[in-house]
């Protein structure tokens, strides 16, 4: 059963998800970073972002054996989010849903207010 691929998060350093999302896929491990499109406001300009659903986490789902792969030499992966001395395994009825609705091509925007 421990041979089975589960669900994990990675907390990255801040504004390093990307990063980390392409370093991990370059090792050939699953893995899942949810954006969506935002839009942000400069005193000059707007502009159309891509930014994670969740800033600072990266998911993914790996065996036992990959999974210190998927974090070792990757730059801006900090550590596992950990649940009583264990890495912390996301259950399938949370992680299948929101995979499915995020590579369905669905885009979710969110709009920020400026600051006055």
């Amino acid at each position: 059963m421990d041979d089975a691929k589960k669900w994990y998060v990675i907390q990255t350093r801040p504004k390093n998800e990307k990063k980390v999302f392409e370093q991990i896929l370059k090792k050939d491990i699953e893995v899942f970073l949810p954006l969506i499109q935002t839009v942000r406001y400069w005193s000059d300009r707007k502009k159309k972002l891509m930014v994670p659903l969740f800033p600072g986490y990266i998911f993914v789902n790996t065996a036992k054996e990959e999974r210190k792969n998927a974090i070792s030499n990757t730059y801006g992966a900090l550590r596992y989010i950990m649940y009583q001395k264990r890495p912390a395994v996301i259950s399938n009825d949370f992680a299948s849903p929101l995979t499915r609705i995020f590579t369905s091509g669905i885009r979710f925007k969110v709009n920020t207010i400026p600051f006055c």
